[in-house]
């Protein structure tokens, strides 16, 4: 087994940044000689970058030749949705429970469904069997297939699919990453505050989502789905900058992150561009790009007119093409003829 000491020698060598909890496992599991290779290979020959590594340490504790054999066998398959980078977790999978689990999902259940759903090819065969045992015909295949990554027994899930029946909403498989009685928590939640219930709702536990709901009826915030993903903190900070700047908060910017937002601000501010609640559908470099092409294009001055809202609902890919200049001409239209209108 690996030492405190040679973990550290390593994590510095490679410039690693691992929490105390995720050394512990580490240092429980790994082999000092192996786990060296196994850095040498994800970062030098695979090219991963050191921050995907640091959100999976348990691929440390693998074999080198069990993750090469894993690479391999994934590497020239038509998976649209994998991503080596992403998907570190499926390389630590048993090589043979991974060949058992992709034949016959690509059998039973065909190519489509694996590639929205490549993560299903780090479980046993026999799990997918057993839920198959009990659900099939009650739920969609995509959904079935959802079930079986999450922590919940076939008991659990049952129940859950009897409440989504009596309760008449749609199974998804996010509802499965809640207990039975959190999901009709959240149902009864949501039906009190009168919220179309969709999948996404389920990623919270009843008393988080709830929480949120508080905070934006106390703050006069108009409850929209995309709220219901972030955390009390993160909408405090998110809220207190856009009172700061004088945006308009809207349910678009909670989609974001506090630095995407720092960024945008920055970008604005840099450029003498007034905020629009539109950009934030764009990224800081997007909306730098079609600030560029607008700049060589000679649209600079558009920047300054209020329904800058034009040019940021399309990407800056878009911007060369004729619907853009469409846009431009309709915006000129209504705003140079509406006085006389």
């Amino acid at each position: 087994m690996i030492n405190e000491k040679q973990l550290q020698q390593l994590i510095n060598k490679y410039q690693l940044s691992l929490t105390r909890e995720r050394k512990k496992q580490i240092l429980k599991y790994a082999d000092p000689i192996e786990i060296e290779r196994v850095l040498d290979y994800l970062i030098n020959e695979l090219k991963i970058d050191k921050k995907n590594i640091e959100k999976c340490p348990s691929i440390l504790c693998q074999r080198l030749s069990s993750i090469k054999a894993n690479y391999e066998l994934l590497r020239d398959k038509e998976l649209y949705n994998y991503s080596i980078e992403s998907c570190l977790h499926i390389l630590e999978t048993d090589n043979e429970s991974l060949k058992e689990t992709y034949n016959y999902v690509i059998k039973n259940y065909g190519q489509e469904a694996l590639n929205k759903n490549t993560t299903i090819l780090r479980i046993p065969l026999c799990r997918i069997k057993e839920v198959e045992k009990h659900l099939k015909g009650y739920i969609d295949d995509q959904t079935l297939l959802g079930a079986c990554i999450t922590s919940r027994t076939v008991e659990e899930m049952v129940e859950i699919v009897r409440i989504c029946k009596k309760e008449r909403i749609k199974e998804t498989s996010t509802i499965f990453k809640q207990t039975p009685e959190e999901v009709k928590k959240i149902i009864d939640i949501c039906r009190k505050y009168n919220i179309e219930i969709t999948g996404s709702l389920f990623h919270k536990n009843s008393d988080s989502l709830e929480e949120i709901i508080n905070y934006c009826v106390s703050n006069n915030i108009i409850l929209e789905r995309s709220l219901f993903s972030c955390k009390r903190s993160e909408l405090d900070s998110l809220i207190d900058t856009c009172k700061k700047e004088n945006i308009d908060f809207k349910g678009i910017v909670s989609r974001i992150s506090q630095t995407t937002l720092d960024e945008i601000i920055n970008v604005c501010n840099d450029y003498d561009i007034p905020l629009e609640i539109t950009m934030f559908q764009s990224t800081p470099d997007e909306i730098i790009r079609i600030i560029e092409i607008c700049n060589k294009k000679q649209l600079h001055k558009i920047y300054y007119f209020k329904h800058l809202i034009i040019i940021f609902y399309n990407n800056s890919l878009c911007i060369n093409n004729f619907r853009f200049f469409l846009n431009i001409f309709f915006f000129f239209t209504f705003h140079f003829l509406n006085p006389f209108i």
